[in-house]
């Protein structure tokens, strides 16, 4: 890709460019499965065009990744959009972006969002769990969590039928009553 500025507009620019990330929203819950990924997504603007677009992923206890170039949707436009797909960790995330014009004026922003992961429940016979849990819903990871099992009309409960307990906090005897709580 090859752009052509004019250079002597250049000069007098020292305003900064302008960029928004609309995905991930602040604070967000992203639900994403183990090893998936999700994507940045915003817009730069900058009134002599936008050049490049970079992320980094910041997680804790890690070295930082080096900046990554973002896919601009308009390159060179004075706005575009961008996106950048990531593969963030269980729980707490940060991620950084920056956004560059062609006279080397920046300006970046810091993003934490929070990832929760996929629970599969499902359901044998007729009857009900509490509301929001049937099928898969996406957690916090390490937090307690209770659901429960109402059987249908001339049905009875059975137990519950767990893939994996490691780390959950569940036992034999728990399996056997309607109500589980787990983390």
């Amino acid at each position: 890709r090859v752009t052509i500025i004019d250079s002597s507009s250049l000069t007098a620019d020292a305003t900064a460019p302008a960029l928004t990330l609309t995905t991930p929203a602040a604070n967000a819950l992203v639900g994403v499965n183990l090893g998936g990924t999700t994507n940045l997504i915003g817009t730069a603007t900058d009134a002599k065009g936008v050049e490049k677009v970079e992320f980094k992923v910041l997680t804790a206890g890690a070295t930082p990744s080096a900046f990554t170039l973002a896919t601009l949707g308009t390159p060179g436009g004075t706005s575009t959009t961008f996106t950048a797909p990531i593969t963030p960790v269980t729980g707490l995330n940060t991620v950084e972006v920056k956004v560059t014009d062609y006279k080397g004026n920046t300006k970046s922003l810091t993003r934490i969002f929070k990832v929760t992961r996929p629970l599969q429940v499902n359901l044998v016979g007729t009857g009900t769990v509490n509301t929001g849990f049937a099928g898969t819903s996406f957690r916090e990871v390490g937090k307690p969590l209770t659901i429960t099992a109402t059987p249908g009309a001339g049905q009875v409960f059975d137990g519950w039928l767990v893939n994996n307990t490691a780390g959950t906090g569940i036992t034999a005897l728990m399996l056997e009553v309607p109500k589980l709580t787990f983390t």
